[in-house]
C-alpha cells in the first residue's frame, strides 16, 4: 500500500514509525462527470444476397448503449504517514522506559540475590533501584551496576 504525508502530497518511502504512525486514509483518483443514457442506434448491412430473393444481414452498431451515470468520486486506499506530537513522543519515550524498568526490577527484586551481595554492591542495587524509579523523570537508561550481570540489560 503506498505510505503519503499528511497533506497526501508526497510518497513516504520508510517512514520513521518511531516517529509517527500510519492511518488509513482515501485519495481522491478522480471525479466522474455525470452521463445521461445513450440508446443504441443501429441499421443492417446487407452481407449476401440469394438467388431465391433472401438476404443475409449484420447488425452493424452506429452509437453504443451508454447506460445513465450520476456524478460521483472515485478514490483509492492508502495510508497517511502522522508524525507523534511532542507529547505522544515523550509518552512512548516514557512507555519504553518503564518496560525497561521492570525488566530490570524482574532481576534486582530477587531478596535471595540481594542478600549474597557485599555492602558495597548492596548501595549500588539500592541506587540504580532509585535511579530506576526516577526513570521516566530524567528521561535516561542509568547505568547497571557490574553485580547486576544479565544480558538482556
Amino acid at each position: 500500500m503506498i505510505i503519503y504525508d499528511q497533506i497526501k502530497t508526497r510518497v513516504l518511502e520508510n517512514p520513521d514509525l518511531q516517529m509517527g504512525r500510519l492511518v488509513p486514509d482515501k485519495l481522491l483518483v478522480r471525479v466522474v462527470p455525470e452521463q445521461k443514457e445513450v440508446k443504441e442506434t443501429f441499421h443492417y448491412k446487407v452481407v449476401k444476397e440469394y438467388a431465391n430473393g433472401g438476404r443475409e444481414v449484420q447488425k452493424v452498431i452506429d452509437n453504443p448503449y451508454v447506460p445513465n451515470v450520476k456524478e460521483h468520486a472515485e478514490y483509492k486506499d492508502i495510508m497517511v504517514f502522522v508524525p507523534y506530537t511532542a507529547e505522544e513522543i515523550l509518552q512512548n519515550k516514557k512507555t519504553e522506559l518503564r518496560q525497561w524498568r521492570q525488566q530490570c526490577f524482574e532481576i534486582i527484586d530477587r531478596a535471595t540475590w540481594f542478600a549474597s551481595l557485599t555492602e558495597q554492591e548492596k548501595l549500588q542495587v539500592i541506587n540504580f533501584r532509585k535511579q530506576l524509579l526516577d526513570i521516566t523523570i530524567t528521561l535516561t537508561k542509568p547505568v547497571v551496576p557490574n553485580c547486576v550481570q544479565v544480558s538482556k540489560l
